[in-house]
């Protein structure tokens, strides 16, 4: 949500994100596809951002290949 807010506004990227998980949650979707398939997120965040993102693995900094 904060990374799409530089963008899209911080109530607005809350409202978009929050939509996203719930529909992840009853579509039994991953939340990067849920992103994937918003304009508006897409274009805050780009085709990398949305992978990047939602995992935690990415920004927590733990490095598991090392």
């Amino acid at each position: 949500m904060m990374a799409a807010a530089a963008s899209l506004g911080r109530q607005e990227a809350h409202d978009v994100v929050y939509d996203a998980c719930r529909r992840a949650i009853e579509g039994c979707r991953a939340l990067a596809d849920e992103l994937a398939d918003m304009p508006q997120i897409v274009a805050a965040l780009g085709a990398d951002g949305i992978r990047f993102w939602p995992d935690p693995i990415g920004w927590s900094g733990f490095n598991l290949s090392s």
